[in-house]
């Protein structure tokens, strides 16, 4: 498996996001990964990747967008670093045209997820 999660780590991840992920598994859907975002999860399904994609509306107030994306749609994925420091922390996955940003809080999470989403997007 591809990923930061051996399959014990998977069950734990799935009991503490269970009534947040159970509800958008698909018939024969399975997950294969789950990666820990700051604050929420992604997850990789056989199908698909779902995650939430933090906006900000014109109030200045944040929310959220539960994302659903088949693995086919995606165009490239990209590894952002902050500036000033030597720390990648967000991946951007770029789709028909739109950018959905990813927040990690840890580096090696980051880069696991961009192996893992590579290997289906090719």
């Amino acid at each position: 498996m591809v990923g930061p999660f051996d399959s014990k780590d998977i069950g734990t991840l799935k009991v503490k996001w269970a009534e947040k992920i159970d509800q958008f598994i698909l018939e024969g859907e399975t997950i294969e990964n789950i990666f820990e975002l700051d604050p929420d999860f992604a997850i990789m399904t056989n199908k698909r990747l779902i995650f939430l994609d933090k906006k900000i509306d014109i109030a200045n107030t944040t929310g959220h967008e539960l994302i659903f994306i088949r693995y086919d749609k995606i165009d490239s994925v990209a590894i952002e670093k902050l500036v000033g420091v030597f720390k990648f922390n967000k991946a951007i996955i770029y789709c028909n045209g739109h950018k959905h940003s990813v927040r990690f809080a840890k580096e090696d999470d980051i880069l696991s997820f961009v192996k893992a989403l590579s290997t289906k997007i090719n």
